[in-house]
């Protein structure tokens, strides 16, 4: 007995499943991809749970009539191919025609189509048809994918968390946007609208949503071409760099593709401007004969083959560094200078005994001083009159310094008493040399013994 077996429709479209779906990152690019070859303007996208527990896409394109809304799910239906010569010639997103029958084995789908004449309503229950029915739609197609991966537990367990899987969701509607700036997508998780563009046409009002407005007005113009090759699109000045080289988005006729060799071509150009393990944001669409590239490397579509690939690393390359030989932005810094004044608080001292006008006056001129130090002029000195003042200090010091030798104690204690109180405004008794000689002499005779004495021990 054979020990070979052929495997059934559904089993075979479960395996397919695991090449195409991987994740509902992949779902939401294989049906956006639909839409597009459907030549829709506007494309919804509803997310629940991450697209975990609902996928809602709606556009508003051609739509199906009856009968292909039926046929869309059969493996290997599509509307792309006709004959073997299509697959060398191909120039929309999708034409291997297992995307539908692959996402159906896995998951809850509910489909409502209108070709502008009849309206279609087709469910399926993991690869089960369940009804095929007339309905009411607007023109184009809405497509509801529910509970993915909930009958095969292995693909379920290696989900990630609702926000990873919403996150990559949402950078591949971005790369959509970029490449098809003439399509407004809506992008909602949850009830909540996340991403939207008008689907005007201008490349850089995305570019300006994505990226900010700073890095979109200083973006530099791609437009380079040979007999093969166009090179259209932006890159944005080395200043505006990721961590990462995923921001370098490269298209080939509107398709979105990972190729190392052509951003290897890119890093360098950048190279003489940007450091190192940095790297820049690029949006690049390669436009050529669709004979030069094969799509058909992978069920998923990131990966293609070129014919030239050497001749357009090297155009890739020499735009890119003539345009940014020519367009190249120095980083301004802008130096602001900032007088701060310093608010000189008044501090006064605070007095345990009662101060007469006198020291009042005296420690408001003090004060004054400190607060406003530029009225404190100095007046010019009159040479002859400090050599009088000076004489005068030399012998009346000589009189009281005689009289302070033979002081008796009763009046040492008096004299201290007394500069204890006269010098209260003085922080230290040392300060007492830079006191005014005109009112030391004019102090009572004890406060000036007292302090003779402790100036001479």
């Amino acid at each position: 007995m054979g020990r070979i077996n052929r495997l059934d429709e559904h089993l075979s479209n479960m395996i397919a499943a695991g090449e195409v779906v991987e994740r509902p990152q992949g779902i939401v690019k294989e049906l956006v991809e639909n839409c597009i070859d459907a030549h829709a303007s506007n494309i919804e996208i509803q997310i629940s749970q991450g697209g975990i527990a609902t996928i809602t896409i709606i556009d508003d394109g051609d739509g199906m009539d009856p009968e292909d809304a039926t046929l869309a799910f059969e493996r290997h239906a599509t509307s792309k191919l006709k004959e073997v010569n299509d697959l060398w010639n191909i120039h929309t997103m999708g034409f291997r025609g297992e995307a539908l029958p692959s996402i159906a084995s896995v998951s809850h789908v509910l489909l409502r189509t209108n070709d502008g004449t009849s309206s279609t309503e087709v469910e399926i229950n993991y690869g089960k048809l369940i009804s095929a029915r007339p309905c009411g739609t607007p023109k184009g197609t809405m497509i509801e994918i529910q509970n993915l991966f909930q009958k095969t537990p292995a693909r379920f367990k290696h989900l990630k968390s609702p926000q990873y899987e919403f996150s990559l969701i949402s950078d591949v509607v971005q790369k959509f946007a970029l490449s098809h700036p003439e399509i407004g997508f809506c992008l909602s998780h949850d009830g909540r609208t996340v991403f939207k563009t008008k689907g005007s046409g201008n490349l850089l009002e995305v570019l300006m949503q994505i990226y900010g407005r700073d890095s979109a007005k200083s973006a530099i113009s791609l437009d380079g071409s040979d007999q093969d090759y166009k090179i259209k699109g932006y890159i944005m000045q080395p200043q505006f760099n990721r961590a990462t080289k995923y921001y370098m988005l490269l298209y080939i006729n509107g398709r979105m593709i990972r190729n190392y060799h052509l951003q290897k071509a890119i890093l360098d150009a950048y190279s003489p401007y940007m450091p190192k393990d940095r790297y820049p944001i690029v949006v690049i669409d390669l436009l050529m004969d669709a004979q030069l590239v094969d799509v058909n490397v992978h069920p998923s579509k990131w990966e293609i083959r070129l014919s030239k690939e050497k001749q357009l690393e090297k155009l890739l390359y020499e735009t890119i560094r003539k345009a940014l030989q020519e367009q190249l932005e120095v980083p301004r810094v802008n130096i602001t200078k900032e007088t701060v004044k310093e608010k000189v608080e008044e501090q006064e001292l605070q007095f345990t005994y009662e101060r007469d006008d006198s020291i009042s006056r005296l420690h408001e001129e003090v004060n004054d001083s400190f607060i406003h130090p530029e009225k404190n002029e100095k007046p010019s000195l009159d040479m002859e009159e400090l050599r009088r003042k000076i004489e005068a200090d030399k012998n009346r010091r000589k009189v009281v310094m005689k009289e302070s030798y033979d002081a008796p104690v009763y009046l040492l204690q008096e004299a201290k008493e007394a500069f204890l109180l006269q010098c209260t405004f003085v922080s230290h008794i040392d300060d007492f040399k830079s006191l005014n000689m005109d009112k030391v002499l004019s102090a009572p005779r004890g406060f000036l013994t007292y302090a003779i004495c402790l100036r001479k021990h």
